[in-house]
Parts: C-alpha cells; sequence; structure tokens
C-alpha cells in the first residue's frame, strides 16, 4: 500500500488556521484604529458626553463612525478567537498522532455513499460535499473542508472511491466521537 495522504501541522496551519488568522489581524489592527480615533476625539472633547456624542452623530460622523466599525471589528475578532481556540484542540489532535497515539485499521471500504447532491453546489458545513463509509466497522465521515485531516470526498478528486476498496487509515477520534483520517494508504 501506498501512503497518499499524511497530515502535519505545517500543512494543517497553512489549509485551516492561516486563512482565518490573516483576517482576525486585520480586524485587530482596524479594530485598534477605530478605538484610537475614538480616544482621540474625547481628549480633544474631554467636556462631550459619550451618549450626546452618538445622539449628534450627524454633527460627528467621524466619531460615530470610528465607534461602529470598533464594534463591527470587535464582532470578528471574537468570531475568529472562537476558531483559534477550536483549532487549538484540531493541533493536539495532530500532536497526538505525531507522537504515535492513535488508532488503525486495515480492509476494504464497506457501506460506501458517495456525495449525490449538485457538484457545484456547496453547502457549508455539514451538508455540503461529503460521503461516508466504514472500514472494519469503524465509521468515517468525509466532509470536503469541514474534517480535520483527510477530507476530500471522490466528487472533489478523493482517493477513497468505493465498496471493496482496500485502505488503511491511521485515525484519531475526537471529544464528539468523530474520526478524522490523519494518515491514508491505499492499493493505488
Amino acid at each position: 500500500m501506498t501512503v497518499v495522504y499524511e497530515i502535519s501541522i505545517f500543512k494543517y496551519i497553512v489549509s485551516k488556521l492561516f486563512p482565518v488568522l490573516l483576517p482576525v489581524f486585520i480586524g485587530a489592527v482596524i479594530f485598534a484604529f477605530a478605538c484610537f480615533f475614538v480616544y482621540k476625539y474625547l481628549k480633544k472633547n474631554p467636556d462631550s458626553d459619550f451618549l450626546d456624542s452618538v445622539k449628534k452623530q450627524v454633527r460627528h460622523p467621524k466619531f460615530f463612525g470610528g465607534i461602529l466599525i470598533a464594534l463591527i471589528t470587535l464582532q470578528f475578532i471574537v468570531l475568529g478567537f472562537y476558531y483559534v481556540d477550536s483549532s487549538i484542540s484540531d493541533v493536539e489532535l495532530i500532536k497526538d498522532y505525531q507522537n504515535g497515539k492513535c488508532h488503525v485499521v486495515s480492509g476494504a471500504v464497506e457501506q460506501y455513499s458517495p456525495y449525490m447532491g449538485d457538484p457545484n453546489q456547496v453547502f457549508y458545513p455539514y451538508y455540503g460535499k461529503h460521503e461516508t463509509f466504514y472500514v472494519d466497522g469503524v465509521f468515517f465521515a468525509l466532509i470536503d473542508g469541514v474534517s480535520l485531516g483527510y477530507d476530500t470526498p471522490a466528487i472533489n478528486g478523493g482517493l477513497v472511491t468505493g465498496n471493496g476498496q482496500k485502505v488503511e487509515i491511521y485515525y484519531l477520534t475526537d471529544g464528539n466521537g468523530n474520526n478524522h483520517i490523519m494518515k491514508l494508504k491505499t492499493d493505488q
């Protein structure tokens, strides 16, 4: 059997984490700029009341715009940190795999269920391009772009293509009971 996929922390950071961290960083810079602008306005006008300034937004559109931008970017930063927090557990799973703390199953693919929808339509996250199968009684679901590890369904060029295919899978189970493929070997 030939190794056709193996996860690494570098691949994970580049494919999953970097696309989220860059907008979070940009959002943090915009948030800091907006806060600085609001601070500068309040320092320049020490006797102005905050609520009066908001009520007079027509007279001070830059001040109101600064507050609005700060609140919107703060929302994106919080969402980004939520994603980063879930990514930390993903990195811990990858480290467990690298330390040899994984399960291995080998055998034929059984009960293969390919994606049956429109190949040009993608729904995120759990109703999109996905397929499921069993190997030696262990259930796997490949959800394109969502699962940690190998997650490419056959419709997108994935290598698990049908019943009877011989595979060897190194996998880890997360806290929710989902099996993530860390290494995939096939007999291609």
